[in-house]
Protein backbone atom coordinates (compact mmCIF):
# COMPACT_ATOMS: atom_id res chain seq x y z
CA UNK A 1 0.00 0.00 0.00
CA UNK A 2 2.82 2.37 0.79
CA UNK A 3 4.21 2.06 -2.69
CA UNK A 4 0.86 2.98 -4.22
CA UNK A 5 0.67 6.21 -2.25
CA UNK A 6 4.20 7.17 -3.25
CA UNK A 7 3.40 6.61 -6.93
CA UNK A 8 0.24 8.68 -6.70
CA UNK A 9 2.22 11.45 -4.97
CA UNK A 10 4.70 11.53 -7.83
CA UNK A 11 1.86 11.61 -10.33
CA UNK A 12 0.29 14.57 -8.55
CA UNK A 13 3.64 16.37 -8.52
CA UNK A 14 3.97 15.81 -12.24
CA UNK A 15 0.44 17.11 -12.88
CA UNK A 16 1.17 20.19 -10.76
CA UNK A 17 4.45 20.75 -12.60
CA UNK A 18 2.73 20.47 -15.99
CA UNK A 19 0.06 22.94 -14.83
CA UNK A 20 2.72 25.43 -13.71
CA UNK A 21 4.52 25.08 -17.04
CA UNK A 22 1.30 25.58 -18.99
CA UNK A 23 0.46 28.65 -16.89
CA UNK A 24 3.95 30.07 -17.54
CA UNK A 25 3.57 29.39 -21.25
CA UNK A 26 0.23 31.19 -21.37
CA UNK A 27 1.69 34.16 -19.45
CA UNK A 28 4.63 34.35 -21.84
CA UNK A 29 2.28 34.28 -24.83
CA UNK A 30 0.25 37.15 -23.32
CA UNK A 31 3.42 39.18 -22.75
CA UNK A 32 4.60 38.58 -26.29
CA UNK A 33 1.21 39.46 -27.72
CA UNK A 34 1.12 42.68 -25.67
CA UNK A 35 4.68 43.64 -26.58
CA UNK A 36 4.20 43.29 -30.31
CA UNK A 37 1.77 45.79 -31.85
CA UNK A 38 -0.58 44.07 -34.22
CA UNK A 39 -1.51 47.15 -36.22
CA UNK A 40 0.64 50.09 -37.31
CA UNK A 41 -0.67 53.59 -37.73
CA UNK A 42 -1.04 54.34 -41.40
CA UNK A 43 1.32 56.82 -43.00
CA UNK A 44 4.26 56.01 -40.74
CA UNK A 45 7.22 54.04 -41.95
CA UNK A 46 8.62 51.39 -39.64
CA UNK A 47 11.75 52.35 -37.77
CA UNK A 48 14.90 51.15 -39.46
CA UNK A 49 17.50 49.67 -37.18
CA UNK A 50 21.11 49.81 -38.21
CA UNK A 51 23.52 47.46 -36.55
CA UNK A 52 26.47 49.85 -36.80
CA UNK A 53 25.30 53.48 -37.11
CA UNK A 54 28.75 54.96 -36.47
CA UNK A 55 31.26 54.23 -39.24
CA UNK A 56 34.50 52.61 -38.14
CA UNK A 57 37.67 54.48 -39.05
CA UNK A 58 40.22 52.76 -41.23
CA UNK A 59 42.89 50.73 -39.50
CA UNK A 60 45.71 52.99 -38.43
CA UNK A 61 49.30 52.09 -39.03
CA UNK A 62 51.73 52.15 -36.14
CA UNK A 63 54.43 54.80 -36.18
CA UNK A 64 58.01 53.59 -36.51
CA UNK A 65 58.84 54.27 -32.86
CA UNK A 66 55.87 52.16 -31.72
CA UNK A 67 57.16 49.25 -33.79
CA UNK A 68 60.58 49.61 -32.16
CA UNK A 69 58.95 49.60 -28.71
CA UNK A 70 57.01 46.44 -29.55
CA UNK A 71 60.21 44.72 -30.72
CA UNK A 72 61.97 45.73 -27.50
CA UNK A 73 59.07 44.39 -25.41
CA UNK A 74 59.17 41.09 -27.33
CA UNK A 75 62.92 40.82 -26.72
CA UNK A 76 62.49 41.52 -22.98
CA UNK A 77 59.75 38.91 -22.74
CA UNK A 78 62.01 36.36 -24.43
CA UNK A 79 64.79 37.14 -21.94
CA UNK A 80 62.36 36.86 -19.03
CA UNK A 81 61.10 33.53 -20.33
CA UNK A 82 64.66 32.19 -20.55
CA UNK A 83 65.38 33.31 -16.97
CA UNK A 84 62.27 31.54 -15.74
CA UNK A 85 63.31 28.34 -17.53
CA UNK A 86 66.76 28.56 -15.92
CA UNK A 87 65.23 29.07 -12.44
CA UNK A 88 62.95 26.09 -12.97
CA UNK A 89 65.94 23.94 -13.94
CA UNK A 90 67.81 25.04 -10.82
CA UNK A 91 64.82 24.23 -8.58
CA UNK A 92 64.50 20.81 -10.19
CA UNK A 93 68.23 20.16 -9.63
CA UNK A 94 68.01 21.21 -5.98
CA UNK A 95 64.96 19.03 -5.45
CA UNK A 96 66.73 16.04 -6.98
CA UNK A 97 69.81 16.64 -4.83
CA UNK A 98 67.79 16.94 -1.62
CA UNK A 99 65.82 13.78 -2.41
CA UNK A 100 69.07 11.97 -3.17
CA UNK A 101 70.57 13.14 0.13
CA UNK A 102 67.51 11.92 2.05
CA UNK A 103 67.82 8.41 0.57
CA UNK A 104 71.43 8.00 1.63
CA UNK A 105 71.83 6.29 5.01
Amino acid sequence: MASCSSHSGRGQDRVRGDAVLAQGYRAAQRLIAGALPTDRPTGQEPMRRYTHPIPCPAVRTFPADAQACLEQIAQLLTTQNQLLVDILGAVNSLTAASLSAQRRP
